[in-house]
This record gives structure tokens, C-alpha cells and sequence, in this order.
């Protein structure tokens, strides 16, 4: 296996994926800023130290990324 494929396996195993989903952070619902969607794609990221969460918004593609990641909705009804 060569550098490129270690690195970028390294990567993908980062990355945490979650199913789309509505996230409440802050006790407040999140709504995509541009397109008004509540339904976002979850990810965990290794960004330069700590990891961060990025959601990007299933109907527009704008991605918010948050120091702490925020609850899926679902999550909480349980």
C-alpha cells in the first residue's frame, strides 16, 4: 500500500458519517441559513487537533461546522 492509500485510508477512518438527521444545538432546532432545510448530513472531522462537526444541509449542500457537535434530533425523542 503506498502513502497516498495509507493517508487517505487514515482519513476515512476519521470520519465519522451519520445518517441524515435534524440536529438541535443549543436547545434550538438548526436550520440550514441558506435554504431553510432542517434535514443534514453529520460528519466528525479531525480538523487540526480537536475534532470538529460539520453538517451539511441535504437540499443545498451548505455546510456549518460546530467545536461541539450538536444532538440529533432523534436522538432526543428517546
Amino acid at each position: 500500500m503506498n502513502a497516498i492509500n495509507k493517508l487517505t485510508k487514515s482519513f476515512k477512518e476519521m470520519v465519522k458519517k451519520e445518517p441524515p438527521s435534524s440536529y438541535i444545538a443549543a436547545g434550538k432546532l438548526i436550520v440550514c441559513g441558506h435554504c431553510g432545510s432542517e434535514i443534514f448530513n453529520g460528519r466528525r472531522v479531525l480538523v487540526r487537533g480537536p475534532l470538529s462537526y460539520c453538517l451539511v444541509c441535504t437540499k443545498c449542500s451548505l455546510a456549518m461546522w460546530f467545536e461541539i457537535a450538536p444532538n440529533r434530533k432523534a436522538d432526543l425523542n428517546k
